[in-house]
Formats: C-alpha cells, structure tokens, sequence
C-alpha cells in the first residue's frame, strides 16, 4: 500500500478534470480503457498465513506446518 504524499490529492482532481475534458471531445474513450490485475496463487492449496487463521476449541496451538521451499505457483492475469 502506498502512502499518500503532499500534493496527491491536487494531482488526482487534475487528473480527473482532464479525463471529464477528453470524454466530452471524445465520448467513447472509457470504451476504450483496459484494467488490469494480477495474483499468484500456489498449487499446493498452500496460503499466506498471515491472511489464514486457523481456529480450534481443542488445541488453540495448533498450526499448519508446510515443508515445501520452492512451491509451485501460478500467475493469472486479467484484463477487463
């Protein structure tokens, strides 16, 4: 997460003003935007544990321990 700094918020109004200006000359731009995200997962089923808990009324202790250094992994795009 990025921290936001002194003058962001002028540079985001400024940014917007111009993108409302480019859609009033050229209507179907928006169209014409592509968005973009990314994750990796492993194949193992494998998480990060500090996204994960793990509950138990038995042994509040317990954990789940891997052993695999190097796991396999997927990247997986997409784009709207």
């Amino acid at each position: 997460v990025q921290e936001l700094q002194d003058g962001d918020v002028e540079r985001r109004i400024g940014f917007c003003e111009r993108m409302m200006a480019l859609i009033d000359v050229r209507p179907m731009f928006p169209y014409q935007i592509v968005f973009t995200d990314e994750a990796t997962f492993t194949l193992t089923g494998e998480v990060n544990n500090q996204n994960f808990r793990f509950w138990s009324d038995e042994n509040p202790n317990w954990v789940r321990e891997t052993h695999t250094q190097y796991p396999q992994k997927i990247n997986v795009w997409c784009g709207t």
